[in-house]
């Protein structure tokens, strides 16, 4: 049973530790106060682990026996070897005969000896105390007889050496001194400590109640020096315990004396009480017992103080029932004024419920022995008990805690326990709340079930606190070994609690784990709750961890489906001896167990035993197709009959079926084909588009025009592009010839558009302009600015055609549209050719013309708008000539003359224009 928790704020250092364990060693300490005990309070919290083991005498053992007496003697023999040996004497044998026979056990060696002892032999008795000194003498007092004779006579024995004889000696005194102890039995003493209260505080034992002659109970107190061998009668204030027989005492830190249980057969009760005699201030207290249990009344128990904690096993209670539990306190929540009771955690089998049995304390363990069992038998059997863990322990308890012990644990430890809780449908889980395993070979493993050779499931060392872990069956093994050797620390505590299996959920109703319920399931242990199953799997069954997925193809309706048949095939699939399978070919599966024929196909007969398929009908009229739709006889279809069609004619068109994937895909491969020829038609574009830009790029601009001279007039060369362009041709009037002294120049094809209407002032011969006919369109103005024709007198109009040479510069890669080749003006008279004055006039006069071509065809005269498609030269040319014969007929203008009324008048207009 763990301990209760300490009061808050008590802190137990690892110094103060040390200290008591120093004291209780028997090292003087001085300046011991009540705040030490405070501040050890928390050491009561510590779960305290004991196990027990049952020693196996290599000799004869005495004879059962009980309520006898017992000390432990430590010696050094001459190898300088600790030796223990437990020395019996007395007690109640069969029979109810009293004994007086000593007894000694080596506690190491496990054997038993018959010691005869020299010296005057203590009568026969029972119920006797015995009290080791030094250990060396040991002094015997009270008792009673076989016939009940109380007894107050006292006697020494001399232990002796290693292999020597003990020897008995009578203790002499006035017995009817008031500072000697009446005759008595069933009392306690304890010892050895410094009676305090007596003067020069000698060492020596201290003895409480009994029961007298007359049967009545005691409560008085006396002390015993061993220097002077005289009774002291102590009367320490406070509130002394109650008359009492059947009590243990024990001594805690050589100073207190610690008082449990007892009965007065008067009254009659059992005492369950705790009463402490502080002999520093001569002063009984009783402390407050505190805890959810605590130990009920009883006598004839035995208690012992180890370490820190004080033990209490076995006696009777009050109704005569023979107890076998284990009591402990600490001793300094004792000291506080606080008894805090708990169970120590018992991890092996522990010895038979007794009464009237001896205890005493040898290295840190309790030896318990002999006694009175149930029904009044008598024991013989020696046991030890161990503080701390210790063998195999097995837990059965829903829920628990363990721990190495008193938070400092041993060397040279094998200690097991395996946690099998008792409720049905469950694991383990283990918490370790605190570790502290300082050296490396000292850990902690965890097992996933009862044995070593199970998974191991984590193995911690050192001081840092790990994660929980859960077994994955009912039982946990957890296993604390530590070396011999290293340094110790404070060791582990851990809990554990049983939780709900995978496939089961807490229940808190019936307080028990039951089954997740079919169409459910609980994937871990210690789920919050059974969860159903999810679309696609079913639980048949319940207490499931995982659900049953659906046949493939197939999935449920609805989430928590517990059986097969729940399960339903997708569209697509048919369902057919539990399995869901693919469409045949011919069949709508529109999901389930349904399969239905398409129109034109029908189902083959089948008894069952193979899945369903269906037939391709030669006409799709005679099958409508549905869920019934089998084949009978009447129906041809292509599998069994040859009415495929072979050839494709007008007259078999009708027979040809197409399926209902035929015209979509028909569609897709025609838009694929358009989408083809779309994205090449692009590319296309895209290839010629950046192949202009690029040969526009390429294109060379010519150097600026030069002029040259033909027969004394000037003549600028036409601006053409370099490459890949030829060079146009130069029109020369009729009959001119190059001079060899010349190079021959092109002029510009703006100077040669302005040079054609000019060539009729040839004085050399006169132009005579060609017909009007449907050859001379070539000469309309729609040519201006594209080309430049040579035209001859004489010449037959039809082979006009083969007379003019038409030079293309209109190109859009040249960015602009260059005037067409100019003649040069004939040779004239000097003012003709070389006067400033005649030029600037010529200009006057063909700005003239240009506005008064611009004025007939805004007023819709003569000319319509086929003429404004003529050549430009050609309008030119005719008008140059009309008023050449106007002046001539008049005689008031000739050619080149000075400025006449017609040519002010044009001047003004092209003012106004110009304005």
């Amino acid at each position: 049973m763990a301990a209760p928790p300490p009061p808050a704020g008590l802190v137990r250092s690892d110094e103060c530790r040390r200290r008591a364990r120093r004291r209780q060693h028997g090292a003087v300490r001085r300046g011991r106060g009540r705040w030490v005990a405070w501040l050890l309070l928390h050491s009561a919290s510590a779960e305290t682990y004991v196990s027990y083991r049952q020693e196996t005498p290599t000799s004869s053992a005495p004879p059962a026996r009980t309520l006898g007496t017992a000390v432990l003697q430590h010696t050094v023999a001459d190898t300088s070897s600790l030796g223990r040996y437990l020395w019996v004497f007395g007690g109640l044998s069969a029979g109810l005969a009293a004994r007086n026979d000593l007894w000694v056990l080596d506690v190491e060696g496990k054997a038993w000896t018959q010691r005869s002892a020299s010296g005057p032999i203590p009568t026969a008795r029972r119920a006797a105390t015995m009290t080791l000194s030094q250990q060396s003498t040991a002094y015997l007092f009270g008792g009673e007889t076989a016939s009940r004779v109380r007894l107050n006579d006292m006697f020494s024995l001399a232990l002796g050496s290693v292999g020597g004889n003990p020897t008995w000696t009578s203790i002499t005194y006035n017995p009817s001194s008031t500072s000697t102890p009446s005759p008595r039995s069933e009392h306690s003493m304890a010892g050895e400590v410094a009676l305090l209260p007596v003067t020069n505080s000698p060492n020596g034992m201290i003895l409480f109640g009994g029961v007298d002659q007359s049967g009545q109970a005691l409560a008085d107190l006396y002390g015993f020096a061993f220097s002077t061998l005289r009774w002291h009668l102590l009367s320490p204030t406070g509130t002394a315990p109650q008359k009492r027989k059947g009590h243990a005492a024990c001594v805690l830190l050589s100073s207190v004396m610690v008082l449990f249980g007892g009965s007065d057969p008067d009254i009659p009760v059992s005492y369950g009480d705790v009463h402490l005699l502080d002999l520093r201030r001569n002063l009984w207290t009783q402390p407050t017992a505190t805890g959810v249990s605590r130990p009920v009344g009883r006598d004839g128990h035995s208690m012992v103080a180890i370490d820190e904690t004080v033990y209490v096993f076995g006696g009777v209670n009050a109704a005569g029932e023979k107890l076998d539990d284990l009591w402990a306190f600490n001793i300094y929540s004792a000291l506080s004024g606080d008894v805090q009771w708990f169970q120590p955690v018992e991890m092996s089998s522990a010895p038979t419920a007794r009464w009237g049995h001896s205890a005493v304390v040898s290295l840190g363990s309790m030896l318990v022995l002999h006694g009175t069992g149930a029904s009044d038998v008598l024991l013989d059997d020696v046991w030890t008990m161990t503080s701390g863990c210790s063998g195999d322990m097995s837990l059965t308890a829903s829920r628990g805690t363990l721990s190495d012990g008193d938070g400092a644990y041993r060397a040279n430890l094998d200690c097991r326990w395996t946690i099998s809780p008792s409720q049905p449908n469950s694991n383990v889980m283990l918490f370790i709340t605190e570790i502290e395993l300082i050296d490396d070979a000292d850990r902690v493993d965890i097992h996933d079930g009862s044995s070593l050779t199970d998974t191991k499931l984590a193995s911690y060392t050192g001081s840092t606190v790990p994660p929980s872990v859960t077994s994955s069956s009912g039982t946990l093994l957890v296993r604390l070994v530590t070396n011999a050797a290293g340094e110790s620390g404070k060791g582990f505590q851990a809990a554990y609690r049983a939780v709900c299996a995978a496939g089961f959920s807490w229940d808190a109703l019936s307080a028990s784990c039951v089954a997740c319920p079919a169409g459910s399931y609980a994937e871990i242990a210690n789920s919050a709750g059974c969860k159903p199953c999810p679309l696609g799997t079913y639980a048949a069954t319940a207490g499931r961890s995982v659900c049953t997925s659906c046949p493939a193809g197939a999935t449920t309706v609805s989430v928590g489906s517990s059986l097969v048949s729940d399960c339903t095939c997708l569209p697509g699939y048919f369902g057919w001896n539990n399995l869901c399978l693919v469409c045949p070919t011919g069949a709508d599966c529109p999901g389930g167990n349904l399969v239905r024929a398409l129109s034109g196909w029908c189902g083959g007969s089948s008894d069952g035993s193979a899945a369903p398929s269906f037939k391709h009908c030669c006409a799709q009229s005679s099958c409508p197709g549905g869920a019934q739709a089998e084949c009978d006889a009447s129906v041809p279809t292509i599998e069994d009959t040859s009415c495929s069609v072979r050839v494709i004619s007008w007259d078999t068109l009708g027979s040809i079926q197409f399926s209902d994937g035929t015209l979509p895909t028909f569609i897709v491969v025609l838009l694929f084909l358009l989408l083809l020829a779309f994205v090449g038609g692009v590319i296309l574009g895209v290839r010629r588009v950046l192949h202009k830009r690029f040969f526009h790029r390429s294109v060379v601009p010519t150097e600026e025009p030069k002029e040259f001279k033909l027969h004394g007039a000037e003549v600028q060369r036409m601006q053409t592009p370099a490459e890949p362009f030829e060079t146009a041709p130069t029109v020369l009037p009729p009959g001119s010839i190059w001079p060899k002294s010349q190079p021959l120049e092109q002029p510009t094809p703006a100077e040669s558009a302005e040079a054609l209407p000019t060539l009729s002032d040839s004085p050399e011969s006169e132009q005579i302009p060609p017909p009007e006919t449907a050859d001379s369109a070539l000469f309309k103005p729609v040519m201006a600015g594209h080309g430049a024709s040579v035209w001859e007198p004489g010449k037959d109009s039809t082979q006009l055609q083969e007379d003019i040479m038409i030079v293309d510069v209109d190109d859009l890669l040249l960015g602009s549209r260059p005037a067409p080749p100019r003649a040069p003006d004939p040779p004239g008279t000097a003012e003709d050719n070389g006067t400033p004055s005649m030029k600037k006039e010529k200009k006057k006069k063909k700005k003239g013309e240009l506005e008064e071509a611009s004025e007939e065809a805004a007023s819709g005269g003569e000319d319509s708008a086929d003429d404004e498609e003529k050549p430009r030269q050609t309008k030119q040319s005719k008008k140059a000539k009309a008023k050449k014969v106007k002046g001539g007929d008049d005689g008031t203008e000739e050619e080149g003359g000075g400025d006449t009324k017609e040519t002010k008048k044009k001047g003004k207009k092209k003012k106004k224009a110009d304005d």
